[in-house]
């Protein structure tokens, strides 16, 4: 949605996506089912645009799917969970693990 928004062409986007090796995940009824549930359980809409967010619905969907850690500076929108965190205390974790 966003690529086509800001007029970026599809397939060098997947070229690019091929290349850099990144692996896409596809979108099942099992992400489905939990986005769903999850948005059943939150009616508000987003104070700024006054939408309910169903990209960050999808991406923490995902999160059934073990071992997933999402990394988003917007945590305030995600359900509590230890496997959403801000890119700043992986950093953190990641340089007391080292």
């Amino acid at each position: 949605r966003q690529a086509l928004s800001n007029g970026w062409d599809l397939t060098k986007l997947d070229k690019l996506i091929s290349k850099a090796g990144i692996k896409i995940v596809p979108f099942t009824k099992k992400e489905a089912d939990i986005a769903a549930e999850l948005m059943s359980e939150r009616m508000e809409v987003c104070k700024t645009c006054n939408k309910i967010d169903w990209v960050d619905t999808m991406i923490y969907s995902f999160l059934g799917c073990a071992p997933t850690v999402l990394v988003t500076n917007n945590i305030v929108d995600f359900p509590d969970s230890d496997r959403v965190h801000t890119p700043e205390f992986i950093m953190k974790a990641y340089s007391r693990a080292r």
